[in-house]
């Protein structure tokens, strides 16, 4: 898909003239078979444990749990924002992590690893909840902008969750997923900041 073609006719004239690129092309690694983590070393004393190693399956829930939030998230300000652009903003949020949460869920039938929930996914699940609820509540003015401050940082947390935990021990298949994952994250987060740019201060 030709993701400037798609969202400059997402956002009209509005962001035609700032957009200027599309997400990056994922970058795929050789195929290779997963391999099994070892047993975690002990921290030496006073430094935090490191964040214990994912399944396949469990990654790909993390990422279901992300796009899940995004949809909600943008199907709230497609009902309560007041700028056309941020509806907008909401409107390809809501298709490419729905369409990226299908595919990643067909992904993890065929590999057979299936979703995986874990702790790391319930506490995504239930911050986005909060922050559902903290946008739900919101007065009407400050909406748009505080929509677009959440996407800011939940574009963040993706592509620090992928760089620093996700995609470093992934290997063939499941590495070009995460990739695939990290581009769409990442071409998020600069659309959203257009965005943010344009809405009067």
């Amino acid at each position: 898909m030709d993701h400037t073609r798609w969202i400059q006719t997402a956002l009209g004239v509005v962001l035609a003239g700032v957009w200027g690129g599309c997400c990056p092309n994922s970058e795929s690694a050789p195929a290779e078979p997963a391999r099994t983590a070892g047993a975690e070393r002990p921290s030496p004393a006073g430094e935090p444990a490191p964040p214990a190693a994912l399944s396949e399956g469990q990654k790909l829930q993390v990422l279901s749990t992300l796009d899940t939030i995004d949809v909600e998230l943008g199907h709230a300000a497609i009902t309560k924002a007041r700028a056309p652009v941020v509806r907008a903003l909401a409107d390809v949020a809501v298709e490419q992590h729905g369409k990226a949460r299908e595919e990643r869920a067909q992904f993890a039938t065929l590999s057979g690893s299936g979703l995986v929930e874990s702790s790391l996914s319930r506490q995504l699940a239930a911050h986005g909840r909060a922050t559902l609820q903290d946008l739900l509540s919101s007065d009407a003015d400050p909406f748009d902008r505080l929509y677009v401050q959440t996407q800011l940082e939940q574009q963040r947390t993706v592509l620090q969750l992928l760089d620093g935990q996700l995609i470093p021990s992934a290997q063939g298949r499941e590495r070009e997923v995460l990739r695939d994952a990290r581009s769409l994250a990442q071409h998020q987060l600069s659309l959203t900041q257009h965005v943010n740019a344009s809405l009067p201060r």
